[in-house]
């Protein structure tokens, strides 16, 4: 596995999570024209973000950090515990450097103000997102294959002790 996405072939399957409906539409049309090959759904609760997850999980996870059953950095906490394999970027018309650090903090891999959004910025948030969750399981893969050679390799030396 390799941490580097194909910027040629970037067509992550999305997850907006949005309970305003223009913003659910002005975010599906950025993303359409950020990622056109990738394909996006929207809901308007987290619970309904983790029923869809659960039944497809998504590459991304577009949050907004407000919703009707959410709110602030818990939403984050609680995505994250239920949607660890995508890159979740909070979409927040917060202006505030505190709530950034929280977010990142409870596990987002990016954070966007809407008002600052465009194309090229969503885009560039979700390769950064998408290689550092590609990095984040690399690293971990490795570090399990190192494990296992570790207990191979112990569970080899105790059967040498006991065959002595």
């Amino acid at each position: 596995m390799t941490a580097d996405v194909d910027l040629e072939k970037l067509a992550p399957n999305a997850l907006l999570i949005e309970d305003d409906p223009a913003h659910q539409l002005w975010m599906f049309n950025m993303y359409k024209k950020a990622c056109p090959n990738g394909q996006i759904t929207t809901v308007g609760t987290l619970k309904a973000g983790h029923e869809k997850y659960l039944h497809d999980p998504f590459d991304v996870i577009l949050l907004d950090l407000n919703l009707p059953d959410s709110q602030g950095s818990q939403t984050v906490e609680r995505t994250k515990g239920w949607a660890n394999g995508a890159a979740i970027i909070v979409l927040t018309g917060l202006v505030d450097d505190t709530v950034c650090a929280h977010s990142i903090n409870y596990g987002a891999d990016g954070y966007v103000e809407k008002d600052n959004l465009t194309e090229r910025s969503l885009r560039k948030n979700i390769i950064v997102a998408l290689s550092r969750k590609a990095r984040k399981y690399e690293s971990r893969a490795l570090k399990m294959k190192k494990l296992a050679s570790d207990l191979g390799t112990l569970a080899l030396n105790e059967k040498e002790i006991y065959v002595k």
